[in-house]
């Protein structure tokens, strides 16, 4: 073992005493100690050990297993480690993991400096296979869904449900898998069986507000998302996302929006003072230090964002810090790694340290890349580890938010963007536009122009519940009345069950155009949630008549010489294709009404000629734009930070 042998045998001494206290129930003691060496040690893999030990005192084996898992990362040829996660893994019933673990253990070498770290009922693994005491199948699956594998973590929590038919964490799990991979019935179901096995949990009803936002049914997202708040009466980090969520829901209830705004405050009034110790840097350094926060590396689109951003900075002047939130694997997390100059995991440390943490990096600028989803760490931001807070626009999470100072938008939703500004909230605006990032190798060669081919013109959108407002199918219809013969396929949404396409059958066949309109058979390359890039070979224009949850499928459609044809709305959701349009200079094709957006649809399908020219030069056109210029994207946005630094010093 040599990965921490730079540390002192004072380190050492306070990791055994920790450990040793931890044996002997004295958990308070423990952790106050782990606290203090995390804040001195935030990377060493014996603090990991010392966290997994703790877990396992407390019977939360699942996040044992992640602690563990992670210090045998670090260092995998300590003895000790591989030791303990045999007899994990065996406790929990992954037999095939206990296993692999207890053979590796047998060519490794104990710990150097450290004696004794087991505890005697986690050394022998023979007697581990006759002792499990938790239900092994929600232990796996919940680290399956830290690590963001949701086909595995789905097969776990069911079989668990199969053992335990009313088991209401295990549903609600199975819940959230289940939505990731776009099995909505099965989503839907399961939430509704944990909610009546266990009405009264607050993150069941979270979920529940989660899913019914995402099938587009507003009414119970909101009634869910304040129930969750009734029920947790001390989360920030719960109130700070159910708050996101409800705002992104078009047009909320006021008074329940003000509700839980007001619970939002309330909670981050209470919480903790920064450490003395956490104080932020007041004087200006040769590189400005920006740290980005980021709890979903598995989202494409997420990442496809705020890749290059992290790729693109100028390290003659930015020393570029990534804070990740969860422990979950995935394809661009290495790419985000490789991006920064330091990556630190937030996952394993508690808002105290990890303010610590971010002090120490003497951070200037923390920038909030979360999703709403609990794991945000708004309390985190809440206590101003850094002098300056912001909230990136196209990651859905900032506006009135506790701890962010500034928000960054662009043109296209300065005026949305500022009446949802927070008391106290500074905007920015990016003149370039908010979207700028690289094509998605995924994307096919240009292929000719379908109603070339076809005879008729095929429109697209993308196949989202909750977009299909009675408004928006109301200008989808109109927009099959004003093209003969036209056809309208819905896609461009990875994986997803009969759910979707139950509902636009019934919607469109209620308007008489059930005929005219079908869902894309998608057949994802890779994971079930990535669209099938085949789409985009079937359809001539891509429709938004309202909010696009994922903006970049905007751009999949120009670099694919497919027209984009929207409506800017109130909300900077709705105005986000006119984003994606005015940063690929092709902002004729938003219009200000749905009859000017009518005409300009029926202008373009009158001339199948020029729509084929169109699909052939489009990619040529926009591939010089600021839409696929993140270098130019980034120095503008690093011109907003070297500003807001400036100010600062200077006041």
């Amino acid at each position: 073992m040599t990965a921490t042998s730079e540390n002192s045998p004072e380190f050492y001494e306070k990791i055994r005493k920790a450990c040793e206290k931890l044996l002997n129930r004295e958990s308070q003691e423990a952790l106050e100690l782990i606290d203090e060496l995390q804040r001195e040690h935030p990377n060493a893999p014996e603090n990991l050990f010392a966290l997994g030990l703790a877990a396992v005192t407390m019977g939360e084996y699942g996040r044992a297993l992640m602690f563990m898992e992670a210090a045998h990362q670090q260092d995998p040829e300590c003895f000790e480690y591989a030791e303990v996660l045999a007899n994990l893994h065996v406790r929990v019933g992954n037999l095939a993991e206990g296993v692999y673990f207890a053979k590796l253990s047998t060519i490794l070498d104990p710990h150097p400096f450290i004696y004794n770290l087991i505890p005697a009922d986690l050394s022998n693994f023979f007697e581990s296979l006759d002792n499990a005491s938790i239900p092994r199948h929600y232990a796996y699956g919940y680290v399956k869904m830290q690590q963001h594998e949701y086909v595995n973590a789905a097969r776990e929590f069911e079989r668990q449900v199969i053992l335990v038919p009313d088991d209401a964490d295990a549903l609600r799990e199975s819940a959230r898998a289940h939505l990731q991979l776009g099995n909505f019935e099965r989503a839907i179901s399961d939430i509704q069986k944990s909610l009546k096995s266990a009405e009264d949990k607050d993150t069941s009803h979270f979920r529940a507000g989660q899913i019914s936002k995402r099938i587009g049914a507003k009414d119970a997202a909101l009634f869910h998302l304040k129930r969750a708040l009734e029920l947790e009466p001390d989360s920030l980090g719960m109130a700070a996302a159910c708050y996101a969520l409800a705002g992104a829901l078009g047009k909320p209830d006021a008074e329940e929006l003000a509700f839980i705004q007001s619970e939002m405050e309330r909670r981050a009034g209470d919480t903790e003072e920064l450490p003395p110790e956490a104080s932020s840097p007041a004087y200006r350094k040769e590189r400005i230090h920006v740290g980005y926060v980021v709890n979903d590396t598995w989202n494409a689109d997420a990442a496809a964002l705020l890749g290059p951003i992290l790729e693109h900075h100028d390290r003659e002047k930015f020393d570029v810090f990534l804070y990740q939130t969860t422990q979950g694997r995935s394809a661009f997390i290495q790419q985000f790694n490789n991006a920064v100059d330091t990556e630190r995991r937030l996952w394993e440390l508690d808002d105290e340290t990890a303010a610590v943490v971010i002090s120490g990096d003497e951070i200037d600028i923390l920038v909030n890349c979360s999703q709403p989803e609990l794991n945000n760490r708004a309390s985190l931001f809440a206590m101003h580890p850094a002098s300056i807070q912001i909230a990136l626009t196209g990651m859905n999470y900032g506006s009135k938010i506790p701890g962010i100072d500034h928000v960054i938008g662009d043109a296209m939703i300065e005026t949305p963007l500022k009446s949802a500004l927070g008391q106290n909230q500074e905007m920015s605006i990016l003149r370039s536009g908010l979207w700028s990032t690289r094509p998605s190798f995924m994307l096919l060669d240009i292929n000719p122009s379908p109603a070339k081919t076809n005879g008729h013109v095929t429109f697209g959108a993308a196949c989202d519940c909750e977009a299909l407002t009675p408004e928006t199918v109301d200008a989808f219809v109109k927009a099959l009345e004003a093209v003969p013969g036209s056809r309208l396929i819905f896609g461009a949404a990875g994986h997803t069950d009969t759910y979707p396409r139950r509902v636009i059958d019934e919607l469109f066949s209620a308007a008489g155009m059930g005929d005219r309109v079908s869902v894309f058979d998608e057949n994802p390359i890779g994971e079930p949630w990535v669209p099938d890039p085949a789409y985009w070979h079937e359809i001539d224009m891509f429709l938004v008549p309202g909010a696009l949850t994922s903006p970049l499928r905007a751009s999949d459609a120009l670099w694919m010489g497919i027209p984009v044809l929207t409506i800017p709305g109130e909300t900077p959701a709705s105005c986000a294709a006119t984003s994606i349009l005015a940063a690929s200079t092709h902002l004729q094709w938003s219009q200000k009404s749905v009859e000017d957006w009518l005409a300009k649809i029926a202008d373009i399908a009158g001339d199948l000629d020029a729509l084929a020219e169109t699909r052939e030069t489009l990619r040529g056109t926009v591939r010089s734009t600021a839409l696929f210029n993140p270098v130019a994207h980034v120095r503008e946005l690093e011109g907003i930070y070297t500003r807001l630094v400036d100010e600062r010093v200077e006041s």
